[in-house]
């Protein structure tokens, strides 16, 4: 009985924060997708159970965006505008207890919606975010993970007790820049790209700079500029050219991002109050494979991603997936 109050009540007050912000993006993007020719919804799924039954550290990452058709500026360039919305979870790795190992990673939630523009030629894309949001309890993180468990999803049926000391509500906010570079390695019926890239994060969230390359091989690789994915990490596209895809798009791919860490407050704690926190390691690096496959107005990519120790105390590397939905609507 007290877990099952403990989920009303924070489903009360905590979701009805986050659906308030979901539901205004929300309102804005239903009609909108409704009138939208070439438009693309993109769906982000990301999650440790994909790998491991069980919830550690990066735990679970949902996101939702809507990017319009590219608008021409000026000859060989175009833009692209993207809105979206998201939710990230982060706990320490045993979860029964009410006091949580002071050496592992704080319980902690943000949640958040931003505004990107794209700026595309044939060999660069650039890209440019703001996302604003709260981290704490506001974020109402707690909720949808007493939710999960509570349906035996994601991590079992092991119960979370130690959301009380997560990180304190706190407005926040990214400001985010990136280049990628398409390099042609090959042409024909098998075609092969490298996609580096370099990536600037600023905010009490996330400070950091990376650098990183994605090596893609398939066909009609055009279509986009890789996997999109939930910050930080190896980020692609938002978007998918239907008439650079032609019939059918597919590609394999592998993936490495370098960052050196000023700030992360998922482990650095909150800015202006005492808070649990861990001490952070300055160099992290991600290690990715996947696979794409576009076909007619769907996109579905499937990405594996192992994440070097964020924390001097963490005793492993993390490994998660992550499933990517998109569709193209109208045209």
């Amino acid at each position: 009985m007290r877990h099952i109050r403990k989920i009303i009540r924070f489903s009360a007050a905590d979701m009805m924060t986050a659906g308030r912000i979901g539901m205004g993006l929300l309102f804005w993007i239903v009609p909108t997708a409704a009138a939208a020719q070439n438009w693309t919804t993109t769906f982000i799924s990301e999650n440790d159970a994909y790998f491991n039954i069980g919830d550690r550290h990066y735990t679970n990452g949902l996101y939702l965006s809507l990017t319009t058709p590219p608008r021409a500026r000026n000859e060989g360039s175009n833009r692209r505008y993207s809105f979206f919305l998201g939710q990230s979870i982060f706990t320490p790795e045993n979860l029964t207890l009410e006091s949580p190992d002071p050496d592992d990673r704080p319980y902690a939630g943000w949640l958040y919606a931003g505004v990107r523009v794209y700026r595309e030629s044939a060999a660069v894309l650039d890209r440019f975010d703001i996302s604003l949001g709260v981290v704490g309890p506001s974020s109402g993180a707690e909720a949808v993970q007493i939710w999960f468990h509570a349906l035996n999803m994601f991590g079992g049926s092991v119960k979370p007790r130690g959301w009380e000391s997560q990180l304190h509500d706190e407005p926040a906010a990214v400001l985010n820049a990136q280049r990628t570079w398409r390099v042609r390695l090959t042409e024909g019926f098998l075609e092969g790209e490298l996609l580096p890239q370099a990536n600037i994060a600023l905010g009490n969230v996330f400070t950091y700079a990376a650098v990183g390359a994605s090596l893609r091989v398939g066909r009609n690789l055009r279509a986009d500029w890789g996997v999109p994915r939930i910050q930080p990490a190896l980020q692609g596209s938002d978007f998918t050219d239907r008439d650079a895809a032609g019939p059918f798009a597919w590609y394999i791919y592998a993936g490495i991002e370098g960052r050196a860490i000023g700030r992360n407050i998922f482990l650095d704690g909150n800015t202006w109050k005492d808070s649990p926190s861990v001490s952070r390691e300055t160099f992290v690096a991600d290690y990715n494979l996947g696979v794409a496959v576009i076909g007619g107005p769907f996109a579905v990519r499937l990405s594996y991603t192992e994440r070097t120790r964020e924390f001097e105390t963490q005793r492993r590397n993390d490994k998660f997936g992550s499933l990517n939905l998109s569709l193209l609507l109208g045209g």
